[in-house]
């Protein structure tokens, strides 16, 4: 009777609970079998879905540098990003936008070691910091907190395209 019972339990729509007492039922050959509260369901490869095997490592933290760091409205300039790391591969951007639509990236030019970007802020941007999304090659994006200041005033380049200089 108890044979037949636990054969039509599954059949009567119920749910079995089934207690590992913390260790995970679908570990990867070699794994201690005990799961932490962070880790992640461990996908049918080995590696944890959605994570780097970082374990041991402190993750990488890059700080980017923007050179000149400030401008004035109406500026256009050509600007250096690099980083604090020899981590960080910056031929890897594929494109960069500054999430302000008063500043724009007219071009760029990258390499392993700096990103080269001619940069244009209108005559009505705000003073401020201006933040950076940069997009890889490979689909990534790396978010730059205010690499760059817009500065109160009028820059040097304020030509009206009627400066009587040129012939």
């Amino acid at each position: 009777m108890t044979r037949l019972f636990a054969f039509l339990l599954p059949l009567a729509g119920g749910c079995i609970i089934y207690d590992t007492d913390g260790k995970c039922w679908d570990c990867p050959p070699g794994h201690d079998g005990v799961r932490g509260d962070d880790e992640g369901v461990t996908s049918t490869d080995g590696d944890t879905a959605g994570e780097e095997d970082t374990a041991g490592e402190d993750p990488v933290v890059v700080k980017f540098v923007l050179d000149p760091p400030s401008a004035y409205r109406g500026d256009v300039f050509i600007a250096r990003l690099s980083d604090d790391s020899d981590d960080f591969d910056l031929a890897q951007v594929g494109s960069a936008e500054f999430l302000n639509d008063a500043v724009a990236i007219l071009a760029t030019e990258p390499d392993e070691a700096e990103l080269l970007m001619t940069i244009q802020i209108s005559h009505d941007a705000q003073p401020g910091a201006v933040d950076l999304l940069l997009r890889m090659s490979d689909g990534r994006t790396e978010f730059v907190p205010g690499p760059l200041t817009v500065l109160e005033g009028e820059g040097q380049n304020t030509d009206d395209g009627d400066s009587g200089d040129c012939p």
